[in-house]
């Protein structure tokens, strides 16, 4: 029995290995039709060119109809929607390029508590969401709540109305979305990549297979894709997005076989014991307290805790406490001439100046006595001035 399962388990490798050279074949096709478009926009020849686009006839506004944005424009290829904080005074973003008719690409950017309103979207849309700093929280339908962190993707439809609130834990989030609409954008891929093997409506129902949204750790080359795009040649910016969303269709198609990819989920008192935990944390200069210690004052299992708390603000528990105590060293020794290394060392919480010193190089990156230094230099600096 043992032996049949090895053998599953190789045969299973050699098919992904083998899907996975087919999808780099294929990029390779890709990159070739692209590249003599990128180099053509390089040097003024305009093969390609974003579709222009109003306001009102943009792909995303049948996904959000309803929804109430703070205002709207477009400027050149670009139209910007300005959002709505619903639960505080925060502010955010949209910027959408129609890369192809049926498929969008936006930059979101939000500093805000929640942009969620109750929309009533149109039925054959694909979102898939890719954050890149900050995070984001969703409530489900069944009531648990995930989380969107850094490197990490969801993938939803619209329609379904999977979720029903989401808020910015952090106040902070900056991301990428790719908004597909099924019918014209198969039409499309085929039109600009006839030999793309992706079935994108396929795609779509292995994405939701298990639930109305799907949550996914991505890979390094995922990643590196979707960070790729802040840093584009406005000369070539709309063939690059194009060859790059087809690289995340094909990579995605590939690596949704391995079942770990998938983020975890949380119930609502999981995340509110985690909530009540950070605002202990942070309510103290210099917390000493332990993950054993917390999960007893706070109701929760230790791993629960551990999980959702680096699932919501990104870093373990240790880390957190690591950081915060630091930066507050930094305070003392950028506002506190009179006290030695050493002193705030102490405070910090630190048994010897040395181990203090390695922590405090690990997370500001220079010594304390450099930090304080550089610190006053600047100050000096600034009061000159």
């Amino acid at each position: 029995m043992k032996r049949i399962e090895i053998l599953q388990k190789r045969y299973k490798k050699c098919i992904l290995k083998s899907e996975l050279l087919l999808a780099q074949t294929n990029l390779l096709h890709l990159t070739h039709r692209c590249l003599i478009v990128m180099v053509a926009a390089a040097c003024g020849i305009e093969i390609y060119c974003f579709r222009r686009i109003s306001v009102d006839n943009s792909v995303y506004m049948p996904v959000f109809r309803d929804y109430r944005f703070g205002g709207a424009e477009v400027a050149g290829a670009c139209t910007r929607y300005q959002l709505v904080d619903s639960k505080g005074d925060g502010d955010g973003d949209i910027c959408c390029y129609e890369v192809l008719s049926g498929i969008m690409l936006t930059y979101d950017r939000l500093n805000m508590e929640s942009c969620f309103q109750q929309v009533t979207p149109e039925e054959g849309y694909l979102q898939i969401s890719y954050c890149s700093e900050g995070g984001f929280e969703f409530t489900l339908q069944s009531g648990q709540v995930r989380f969107l962190g850094a490197g990490d993707l969801c993938a939803s439809d619209p329609w379904s109305r999977g979720f029903i609130d989401s808020r910015v834990p952090q106040r902070h989030y900056r991301g990428i979305s790719i908004i597909l609409r099924l019918a014209d954008a198969e039409e499309s891929l085929h039109r600009y990549f006839p030999e793309m093997p992706v079935d994108i409506r396929r795609l779509q129902k292995r994405l939701f297979s298990q639930e109305l949204a799907c949550f996914v750790r991505t890979n390094r080359a995922i990643g590196e894709i979707f960070h790729s795009l802040y840093h584009v040649d406005e000369r070539m910016r709309g063939p690059f997005i194009m060859l790059k969303i087809a690289e995340i269709l094909l990579l995605l198609d590939v690596f949704l076989e391995d079942s770990k990819v998938r983020s975890p989920c949380f119930s609502q008192n999981v995340v509110s014991c985690t909530k009540a935990v950070y605002a202990y944390l942070t309510e103290r200069h210099y917390p000493k307290t332990t993950v054993a210690q917390l999960s007893g004052k706070f109701h929760i299992a230790q791993s629960a805790l551990q999980q959702c708390f680096k699932a919501v603000y990104g870093q373990p528990i240790a880390s957190f406490l690591r950081s915060r105590r630091i930066h507050q060293s930094a305070l003392l020794l950028q506002k506190h001439a009179e006290l030695s290394v050493g002193e705030v060392a102490q405070r910090a919480g630190y048994e010897n100046q040395s181990k203090f010193s390695a922590a405090f190089k690990a997370v500001m990156g220079q010594t304390p006595l450099m930090y304080r230094h550089q610190s006053a230099y600047l100050n000096g600096e600034l009061e000159q001035n």
